[in-house]
């Protein structure tokens, strides 16, 4: 049913996926030990120099459940730190990020504290990736005209005519949303409200990966993929290994359920069921 209805819906919200112990050091780590960190609108590709980032972009439950949406490997590419609202206007992400096939692109925001409707939530157009894929030619505009890009989305959204929806989640919680999905930043209603938070997008494997805001008909602008998050960050150890047989046979014993369930399918379980039923597994 999770399939269908982010298919249907263009996003999803998933509760309680990354530990208050890992936000709270992420916290610590960007914003504690380096205070300039808040005033900077945005940190981009902060995995470059902080690792407990990297490890977030191959997060086991992230990358488990978009395996299961998308049925392919996921593919973090960049992360992004905000420490306050954005503001951003309306886009698609997929005039920046694109993929070939098409729609094997998806952002996934982290709430790095419970966020208010005053402190410029996420905004987002449900049901609005199903519109055309407005490339900077189907809109009639030379390529890296952003500013006139984001007028006509404005305009192409109002039209439809589609109600937004507003990203009031909880610390920890993560909202998934496809590559053409329509978003961006509401208003900061109070501006003495953060809202820490990171945006962490994900290709997909056996793609072409190209930049469709600064590409032409007769000229790609591709992407090169020795840029993305590096790989050294997937690395599962035995412990890791470990920790997820111990997990399983807690979460068999936790919910009768469960109980005939081998180690193995509990794991798989819990990815394909009961981690969007808000069920406990560490």
């Amino acid at each position: 049913m999770t399939v269908e209805q982010y298919n249907k819906d263009g996003y999803l919200i998933v509760k309680s996926v990354i530990n208050n112990d890992t936000i709270d050091k992420i916290i610590h780590e960007i914003y504690e030990k380096h205070p300039e960190n808040k005033n900077s609108s945005r940190i981009t590709d902060a995995w470059k120099n902080h690792d407990i980032i990297g490890y977030l972009a191959f997060n086991k439950k992230i990358m488990n459940i978009l395996t299961h949406l998308y049925k392919r490997k996921p593919v973090p590419f960049q992360t992004l730190n905000f420490y306050l609202g954005t503001e951003q206007k309306l886009h698609s992400d997929q005039i920046h990020f694109c993929s070939d096939p098409l729609d094997l692109m998806c952002g996934v925001w982290i709430a790095l504290e419970d966020v208010s409707v005053d402190s410029g939530p996420l905004v987002y157009y449900p049901e609005s990736h199903k519109l055309p894929f407005y490339t900077m030619q189907r809109l009639k505009l030379e390529p890296g005209n952003y500013v006139e890009y984001e007028k006509k989305i404005q305009q192409k959204i109002h039209a439809t005519r589609i109600k937004p929806e507003y990203g009031i989640i909880k610390k920890g919680d993560i909202i998934i949303w496809h590559a053409n999905l329509i978003h961006g930043g509401s208003k900061r209603n109070n501006i003495n409200l953060t809202r820490k938070s990171i945006v962490i997008h994900y290709f997909f494997e056996k793609c072409k990966y190209w930049t469709p805001i600064l590409s032409g008909p007769n000229n790609i602008i591709y992407r090169n993929a020795s840029d993305f998050v590096d790989k050294k960050f997937s690395s599962k150890t035995a412990s890791d290994k470990k920790n997820d047989i111990m997990n399983a046979k807690k979460y068999k014993n936790s919910y009768p359920d469960l109980h005939k369930l081998s180690d193995k399918q509990a794991i798989e379980h819990y990815y394909k069921h009961g981690i969007y039923e808000n069920r406990k597994f560490d």
